[in-house]
């Protein structure tokens, strides 16, 4: 039997030859049937990808993502058998890849798909919602830290890659904005949801993530855009459910 990098690989690269050492049931050298079975570990993960990324896949017609499906392979092939985790590079592949450059949109596209999957994975955790914010005096306020949900994910995009997701996932047919689009990412509950943040909710978010004071995210947030409102980016976050903790 062949060295099984040289089999993974060959089996990954359609020009590549037969490894030696393969053969048949009659001891004949493999040829056909190793063709065959290349072509459909090909399909079956193409297959795969584009069960992962479905609007990548419609936005590029059965035959690009299939081209697309077969280089992205052979650049990143899986590490896991467990497929449904699969992709994970494909919006860093998207964003360098010329053939596709004039679609600039598709990068934040496939990270919005990654988020969903990432989310829809992630641990459960009880939200907190507005009688506990209440319940925080007004003097501590400004000095809280919060815990959010961990499935929570974040996209900035200057595409607005939440109407194209579901112009191509539902029947909403709306005029696509000009606008890009931060989203917002989670499953705090049952399903994944996904919203557009307001002015500055992606720095707002983002530095409560990284562990700042409510007035010290709303600051960096002002800084951002100052559009940002704080009261109403508070009322979307328990709205959105991905408030779990508050410290003061």
């Amino acid at each position: 039997m062949p060295d099984q990098k040289i089999l993974v690989s060959a089996l990954l690269d359609p020009a590549a030859a037969e490894p030696d050492g393969l053969r048949s049931p009659d001891g004949a050298l493999a040829g056909k049937r190793f063709n065959v079975y290349r072509n459909n570990v090909v399909v079956g993960l193409s297959a795969a990808l584009s069960d992962n990324f479905p609007v990548i896949a419609r936005l590029l017609g059965e035959q690009g993502f299939a081209m697309l499906a077969r280089l992205y392979l052979r650049a990143h092939p899986p590490e896991t058998p467990i497929l449904m985790l699969w992709g994970a590079g494909l919006a860093d592949f998207l964003q360098g890849f010329a053939p596709l450059e004039h679609l600039p949109y598709l990068a934040d596209v496939a990270r919005l798909e990654q988020a969903r999957r990432e989310a829809y994975h992630a641990a459960d955790a009880p939200s907190i919602g507005a009688a506990e914010l209440a319940a925080v005096p007004a003097d501590d306020l400004p000095s809280a830290r919060f815990t959010l949900h961990p499935s929570l994910r974040l996209i900035g995009s200057a595409y607005p890659v939440l109407d194209i997701w579901r112009y191509n996932m539902t029947d909403d047919r709306s005029p696509l904005p000009a606008q890009g689009q931060d989203v917002l990412v989670a499953r705090p509950l049952d399903q994944v949801t996904m919203r557009v943040l307001k002015p500055g909710g992606l720095a707002y978010l983002l530095a409560l993530s990284d562990g700042q004071p409510l007035d010290a995210a709303a600051g960096i947030a002002a800084f951002a855009d100052p559009a940002f409102d704080l009261t109403a980016q508070l009322v979307d976050m328990i709205d959105a459910r991905i408030l779990t903790g508050i410290q003061t």
